[in-house]
């Protein structure tokens, strides 16, 4: 018989790799214009059942009126029930591996789009109601939201939900920076994305926002996505970027935000070493 001078029994440590994908769609979605019509700059139309989100700006267009700027911002919310339900279990959103996208896929029409822009996304200080228009010819559905309300009777603290602030201010309407309570003081709470091209898709990392949406530390109204403000406000026309609304046919092209989250689970109990 062969005789073994020592023997070594080992066995290797077990880790489950697994990661929560929660794919969030959209509850809400319009854009808000004051595109000129008929030498009319139109205010109070809505889109909110239009197939498409565009984002435009047309500077010095309208022969009627000289040196206007018409521009439109989109508006879009998504239902985070899920998220805020496994926020107490298996969604740590403070962990490193947590991560949450906002995706918009490109709309294409055959016509020119403007390229080398620059697209901001910032969280809505509050709520707005997506409306029922379709009328995105003339904008003659009256309704909310529009370019000067966000719901039905309650106008935006300045057209276009521009008014900027702080976490906490009032009377604003997006929210530009802010105290998330996490050590880092007041940060920056806007992201961005830059589009060479102009066909590209929107995908842009909102994870800093959706972790303190759902802790309940920012308010979860949505956002609001335009044209950088430095070309919102220059004197050259972009028109059109349209990315697919929730309301567009093809279900592939609706808007989504994808959170996600390592939950692996490592397994040491049973790493055993014997001599």
């Amino acid at each position: 018989a062969q005789s073994l001078s020592y023997v070594i029994l080992k066995q290797i440590s077990r880790q489950w790799r697994s990661k929560m994908i929660i794919v969030s769609t959209a509850s809400s979605d319009t854009y808000v214009t004051n595109k000129i019509v008929d030498s009319l700059f139109h205010v109070s139309g809505n889109v909110g059942r239009a197939g498409t989100l565009d984002i435009f700006k047309l500077y010095d267009e309208s022969t009627d009126v000289t040196g206007s700027i018409e521009l439109s911002r989109v508006l879009i919310k998504f239902d985070l029930a899920d998220a805020i339900v496994h926020s107490s279990t298996s969604l740590n959103v403070g962990s490193s591996g947590f991560n949450a996208r906002l995706r918009l896929r490109n709309i294409s029409t055959g016509q020119p789009v403007p390229s080398g822009f620059t697209v901001e996304l910032f969280p809505l200080a509050a709520s707005f109601t997506e409306g029922l228009g379709r009328d995105v010819i003339a904008f003659a559905d009256v309704d909310a939201a529009n370019f000067l309300s966000r719901s039905v009777g309650v106008l935006w603290n300045m057209s276009g939900a521009a008014t900027t602030g702080t976490l906490g201010d009032a009377s604003i309407d997006i929210i530009t920076s802010g105290n998330l309570s996490d050590g880092q003081g007041v940060r920056s709470l806007w992201v961005s994305q830059s589009f060479p091209i102009g066909t590209e898709d929107l995908d842009i990392d909102v994870t800093t926002i959706l972790s303190a949406t759902i802790v309940n530390i920012l308010p979860n109204h949505g956002f609001r996505i335009s044209f950088a403000r430095v070309q919102e406000d220059d004197q050259t026309t972009r028109f059109v970027k349209r990315f697919g609304s929730r309301h567009v046919r093809e279900q592939s092209l609706r808007p989504s935000l994808i959170i996600s989250a390592n939950d692996a689970i490592v397994d040491h109990h049973s790493s055993s070493f014997f001599d």
